[in-house]
């Protein structure tokens, strides 16, 4: 779906990096628009929907919210089927019917999970709901028609109903996501918090890695002509490449920086 975007906006200071520029408009197959500074286009764009969502910001167009991830019901208690897919315009409402998959069963547990994978162990479990009181009847006797709905805001509220039998309509069950957070614990709020922190600081260390990597890359380059001519420079060169791959996935990006600099001290030096 990636060409089917017709505007590219960078976000965050660390898209002013070459590399990452360069790896997006090959991605897209475009160049980035850079009328928003990527500093400020969090801010700008939270700024320009809240003005939409009061009626202050005609002239700026429209804009629309999206769901940023697939929602969708666990099935055969391991595979989960969506309803609202990823990048869905909010607000929204979508419904499918859902079967019993089991004899005689004789109630229903509806888990609402969020995700990309088929698999629920890999999505994120986000609330549930049971309908008991269910006749026993043969597996897919009993239908269900379950109902997500997202509002302007982006809570989620999931709804089920009982539509075969029909003399079952009665029987129904629903969850909102949005209490979800009220339900946790503060410990479990400051260790999905530490969670953030070091999954940021993990992403912040690899971006890191990855411009001294191609800092490592033009450093190569740059005495390329050098090496060729001068057998100490050839060999300080074979040093650094060693180093460089044996190294490289096992030290941080300051001991990376601190070597390069050394090496190019070296080359300077000859």
């Amino acid at each position: 779906h990636e060409r089917k975007v017709e505007e590219v906006v960078l976000v965050g200071g660390s898209t002013k990096i070459p590399k990452i520029e360069t790896m997006v408009q090959q991605y897209f197959g475009r160049k980035p628009c850079k009328d928003v500074d990527p500093d400020k286009a969090v801010a700008t764009g939270a700024a320009l929907h809240a003005a939409s969502l009061n009626g202050q910001a005609t002239e700026i167009g429209k804009l629309v919210d999206v769901t940023a991830k697939s929602l969708g019901i666990e099935i055969c208690e391991t595979n989960m089927e969506v309803v609202i897919g990823k990048f869905k315009s909010i607000p929204c409402k979508e419904s499918k019917t859902f079967v019993t998959d089991q004899d005689n069963q004789d109630f229903a547990r509806f888990c609402v999970f969020e995700g990309e994978s088929e698999k629920t162990e890999n999505n994120e479990y986000l609330d549930g709901f049971t309908i008991s009181g269910l006749p026993k009847l043969k597996k897919g006797k009993v239908k269900f028609r379950v109902t997500f709905t997202v509002d302007v805001n982006a809570l989620l509220t999931v709804s089920a109903v009982v539509v075969e039998p029909k003399a079952l309509s009665d029987l129904q069950g629903h969850c909102n996501v949005q209490t979800q957070r009220e339900r946790m614990s503060e410990e479990t709020i400051l260790m999905r918090r530490a969670m953030i922190d070091k999954m940021d600081k993990i992403d912040d260390e690899n971006l890191k890695k990855s411009v001294a990597e191609q800092q490592y890359k033009k450093l190569v380059r740059s005495y390329q002509e050098k090496t060729k001519n001068d057998s100490k420079a050839c060999e300080v060169s074979k040093k650094l490449t060693t180093w460089w791959n044996e190294s490289f996935s096992s030290s941080d990006s300051e001991s990376l920086m601190a070597k390069l600099h050394d090496f190019e001290g070296q080359l300077n030096s000859i």
